[in-house]
């Protein structure tokens, strides 16, 4: 059959630009699709097989990338499920010397909590434990930390090397009278921090090093009751107790230490008069009456032996003529008390005030603190007061927790800072609370 002449286009773009590959079949040049002629009805037929393959590469490619792109996440999705499981979590250990703890959690074991002012007069707090940062405790370590009492900020922090968590089972910390501050661990190890640069030193065999009583070695080293003068409490590897002054350097047994502690002549050679502050207390058999703040004067024994003032209204024994030879007559200190404390004189500083269980926490040439609770029920909350030591006149009265027993205070130049066995409390001279340093 003849065949018709005609024009052939691309099925595929329309063009008419094409080459014959072989009898009726053809190659567009613009579009590269390959047709044929079918004879007769002139129909074109063409194989989109070329371009098929690219889009399907095209859809392969996108596949493979939404895949990829999946994987990633579901990575992604399992390193942060394993970062943030609790079982997981990322550990950290206490560094020896630490001085920027502040943005971290500390948590204390067992530990006791002393006030101190630096080399330049400035609030410290001084705590010493087991501590547990961020709630991954370095097992068997203890530190000694330096706090600022201002801002709360960590000082520096430093590992008691030798203490473990098997045998500490006590801490305590006492500034002695000259200013040295001395702490000690599990009734064994003492140790002693500088105020101006923080360091630690342990002075358990460095301190007794004079002594030969003390050549043995020592069992047990406490601190002697703070009424009793700054000393320690030593028991010997053979079984004797002394009581050690570094102040004096002298060692005393019991029965020693009692008489050294009181009267007039026992006082050692630069022995000055100072002046304190005391309630009066209840005198078994006594003849009562009502509590009186007492600011007495007496002679200071230098960091040495010595005993507390006692005031109380007792009956004290004196010569006269009646036919038993004595009478009694009301006394508020007694002769042996006087002799004691070593008082010179004393004065009721306060005498129209009527006070509920007092305290006196602190004194200086300045200031006196006391506190009290602020109404007679079981959880009334506590008044701490400061007045003018030489007037009499309240400075400030701030009110604190119920369970807030106070038990010592430091005084700086912007206010002070009283403690209890868990917190220090930062106060202006305005009586407000400025911030409040926590153990727990």
């Amino acid at each position: 059959m003849a065949k018709e002449i005609k024009v052939i286009e691309c099925p595929k773009c329309g063009s008419t630009q094409n080459i014959e590959i072989k009898p009726d079949y053809y190659r567009c040049s613009n579009c590269n699709t390959e047709y044929f002629i079918d004879n007769n009805d002139v129909n074109i037929n063409y194989n989109n097989g070329q371009n098929d393959l690219g889009l399907s590469g095209l859809k392969n490619k996108k596949t493979g990338s939404v895949l990829a792109v999946l994987i990633v996440i579901i990575i992604v999705i399992f390193v942060l499920f394993r970062f943030l499981s609790p079982n997981n979590s990322v550990k950290y250990k206490d560094a020896p010397i630490v001085n920027n703890l502040e943005k971290e959690t500390i948590r204390w074991s067992s530990p006791d909590l002393e006030t101190f002012l630096n080399g330049v007069g400035k609030p410290m707090i001084l705590v010493v434990g087991e501590k547990d940062v961020d709630g991954s405790r370095d097992k068997n370590s203890f530190y000694a930390d330096v706090f600022d009492a201002t801002t709360n900020k960590n000082i520096k922090s430093s590992k008691l090397e030798g203490i473990t968590q098997l045998s500490s089972n006590n801490t305590s910390i006492r500034t002695f009278i000259n200013g040295d501050i001395y702490f000690i661990v599990n009734k064994t190890n003492a140790f002693k921090l500088d105020k101006t640069n923080y360091t630690i030193t342990e002075v358990t065999t460095s301190l007794f090093k004079n002594s030969k009583e003390l050549s043995v070695g020592l069992a047990k080293i406490e601190f002697g009751d703070p009424d009793e003068g700054d000393g320690f409490r030593v028991l010997t590897n053979d079984g004797n107790e002394f009581n050690y002054y570094p102040a004096t350097e002298k060692i005393y047994t019991k029965d020693e230490l009692w008489e050294a502690s009181q009267g007039f002549k026992n006082l050692v050679a630069n022995a000055t008069e100072k002046s304190g502050f005391t309630f009066t207390s209840y005198v078994p058999g006594g003849t009562g009456g009502k509590t009186q703040l007492i600011k007495y004067f007496y002679k200071d024994n230098g960091g040495g032996p010595k005993n507390k003032a006692n005031f109380g209204w007792d009956r004290q024994a004196y010569k006269d003529s009646s036919p038993s030879g004595f009478s009694f007559k009301k006394v508020l200190l007694t002769d042996f008390y006087r002799n004691l404390g070593r008082i010179t004189s004393f004065s009721d500083f306060t005498p129209n005030r009527v006070y509920l269980k007092p305290k006196v926490l602190f004194s200086d040439d300045k200031i006196l603190l006391i506190f009290f609770p602020a109404t007679a029920a079981e959880k009334a909350p506590i008044i701490l007061q400061c007045m003018d030591s030489n007037t009499g006149a309240i400075i400030f009265s701030t009110h604190l927790n119920y369970n807030s027993y106070l038990k010592r205070a430091i005084h700086y130049k912007n206010g002070i800072v009283a403690e209890d066995n868990q917190k220090a409390y930062n106060i202006g001279l305005d009586g407000k609370v400025i911030n409040t340093y926590s153990l727990w």
